[in-house]
C-alpha cells in the first residue's frame, strides 16, 4: 500500500457491509481535513473560506474550495498573505501532516472495530 492512496484502493475491495462504515470515516476526515485547511486559507478573499466544502464519493475524499481563484491561491508559491499561517498550500499542508492519522483512523474503524 502506499498511503493513504492505497488504503483507499484496499477499500474498493472491502465487503458491502464494511463500506458504509468506511464511508462514514472517510467523512469524518474530510471534515478534519476541511476544518484544518479554512484555518490556513488565505483571509484576503473571504469568499474562499466560506467556499470550502468535503464530501466522500464512492469511497473517495474530496475537498473542494469553490471560487474561481482558489486554485491560484492554493498553488503560488510567491504569494504573501496579509495575515500569518495562511498562505499558499492551504490543502496540501495539512493532508501531509494529519496523513498518518487518517490511515490510523481508517484502520481502527474497519479493522480493529470488527
Amino acid at each position: 500500500m502506499n498511503g493513504l492512496k492505497g488504503v483507499i484502493r484496499e477499500l474498493r475491495k472491502v465487503m458491502p457491509e464494511k463500506q458504509a462504515e468506511a464511508r462514514r470515516s472517510l467523512e469524518q476526515i474530510g471534515q478534519d481535513l476541511e476544518s484544518k485547511s479554512v484555518n490556513l486559507a488565505p483571509l484576503d478573499e473571504d469568499t474562499l473560506r466560506s467556499s470550502a466544502n468535503s464530501h466522500v464519493d464512492d469511497l473517495s475524499v474530496f475537498v473542494i474550495y469553490n471560487t474561481p481563484y482558489a486554485l491560484r491561491m492554493h498553488e503560488d508559491l510567491e504569494y504573501t498573505p496579509q495575515h500569518s499561517g495562511t498562505g499558499p498550500k492551504y490543502l496540501t499542508k495539512p493532508l501531509r501532516e494529519n496523513e498518518a492519522k487518517y490511515f490510523r483512523k481508517l484502520f481502527a474503524d474497519l479493522v480493529v472495530k470488527q
